[in-house]
């Protein structure tokens, strides 16, 4: 069974697998910039990929086809890192946590670059979410906005915030060159991430999951 997503007015099919070549990368900038661990952003990915499946309606748009599997990872992202905090909360109340470890700097370009995604990684959630998809996802400030549920100008605050952060732990590390400007060129330089191909891989297959599913449903 080849599954099709309805796009537009009069409704338009889009194969599945198109979809995910066209938008997994999205979906997974959106989970990443939301949760630390790779693996947990490819929960959430893979969350949207399942409810898009099990998704009737015809989208009026591919943009708001994509904008909907950012949605639904993000909110996806967001229970996840709820249940983490509260998690934590519960270990710190016992005396388990354990404290991430220091970050050391060097003076290299591609050094400096990989302690910068560090540091952004360390930020507070909100700014961090900013930051990762405004630079890593490419995403415009009203999207961005739009996604996470706030105005455009509480976003701008946001990214000033995080951007402050980030060139004070810069400076207390010695590294030069780290003026506003400066700064956000190397941010953008920054490559954007892709979806990893394993997790292209299993969302893929979950085409072929779904229909044995629908198959199996059918016959009881």
């Amino acid at each position: 069974m080849v599954t099709q997503v309805l796009v537009g007015t009069p409704p338009v099919g889009l194969r599945y697998e198109e979809v995910v070549a066209r938008h997994a990368d999205h979906a997974w900038r959106v989970a990443r910039s939301v949760l630390r661990e790779t693996s947990l952003a490819e929960d959430a990915v893979q969350e949207a990929f399942v409810a898009l499946l099990a998704h009737e309606d015809a989208f009026a748009t591919e943009a708001a086809l994509r904008a909907w599997l950012g949605r639904v990872a993000y909110r996806a992202g967001l229970k996840t890192l709820r249940a983490r905090r509260r998690r934590r909360r519960r270990e710190a109340a016992v005396g388990t946590t354990t404290d991430g470890e220091a970050t050391s700097m060097d003076a290299t370009r591609e050094e400096s670059d990989v302690v910068l995604r560090g540091l952004v990684e360390e930020l507070p959630d909100e700014e961090r979410v900013a930051v990762r998809l405004k630079y890593f996802g490419g995403m415009p400030q009203r999207e961005i906005a739009s996604l996470v549920g706030c105005s455009t100008g509480t976003l701008s605050n946001r990214l000033e915030r995080a951007v402050a952060r980030l060139r004070g732990a810069l400076q207390r590390a010695g590294v030069a060159g780290v003026a506003p400007a400066l700064l956000d060129a190397r941010l953008r330089g920054l490559s954007a991430e892709t979806c990893p191909p394993t997790l292209l891989s299993r969302l893929l297959a979950l085409e072929a999951a779904a229909a044995t599913a629908t198959v199996g449903g059918g016959l009881l």
